[in-house]
């Protein structure tokens, strides 16, 4: 038997190949952000688009890794995703969360690491990737929203505003608007008119891509801002 037939029925030495083969392809993965965490609310690790996903396009791993969350992420968006990694760290099963960060929509699935030492901290691994509304590849899974959001140039609109916001990037006119949330065509107008000038005059396109960059649901209006 050639050394090469060897190893090609070496079911151990596949899976390691295999492993190293898909870990290279999901770190080097433009679109894709990774990262590996603990349970003691510290990143260990992170690729470089993890760290434009959540620090803005010039940031890089070196902003995130080894360092503890509080050093860059706000108190509220650490307990809740402390207390998903207890969940998942209880259970054993990934959890996918949505979440609005810096105004765009992305998903993130959180897995437990199962560790052969005995470690003081779990480690999970954490797979983030933006998804515009209509480019929603999980919407039909069991996701979990994300009760705090960042809205970024989002920030500065209303509750209500973001609702009509949210409305308007599913296509709906400002008499199905008004309609909806039992209010006049003219009062939706004046909100258009807002949104417009609080976002630098964008045109009625640019609202409807804002929207749909976000994701924003009518519910989104309503999550804590961070």
């Amino acid at each position: 038997m050639t050394e090469q037939s060897h190893k090609s029925n070496n079911p151990s030495l596949v899976d390691t190949n295999l492993r190293a083969a898909v870990w290279e392809s999901l770190t080097l993965d433009p679109t894709i952000g990774v990262a590996i965490v603990t349970d003691e609310a510290r990143t260990l690790w992170c690729n470089k688009r993890q760290a434009e996903i959540f620090g803005g396009d010039n940031a890089t791993p070196e902003l995130f890794n080894g360092r503890l969350w509080s050093t860059y992420f706000p108190q509220d968006w650490i307990e809740e995703r402390l207390k998903l990694l207890a969940e998942v760290k209880a259970t054993g099963k990934a959890i996918v969360l949505r979440t609005i960060w810096q105004g765009k929509q992305q998903f993130s699935q959180i897995r437990l690491i199962p560790d052969r030492e005995d470690n003081e901290f779990q480690r999970f691994l954490v797979v983030t990737r933006r998804q515009p509304a209509g480019a929603n590849e999980v919407a039909n899974r069991d996701v979990r929203m994300s009760e705090v959001a960042m809205l970024g140039e989002l920030n500065s609109l209303t509750e209500r505003e973001l609702e009509v916001l949210a409305l308007i990037g599913q296509g709906l006119t400002s008499k199905e608007i008004a309609a909806l949330l039992h209010r006049s065509e003219k009062t939706i107008e004046n909100h258009r008119y807002s949104l417009s000038k609080k976002l630098e005059g964008a045109s009625a396109v640019a609202l409807s891509a804002m929207a749909a960059q976000a994701g924003l649901t009518m519910d989104d209006s309503k999550r804590k801002r961070v």
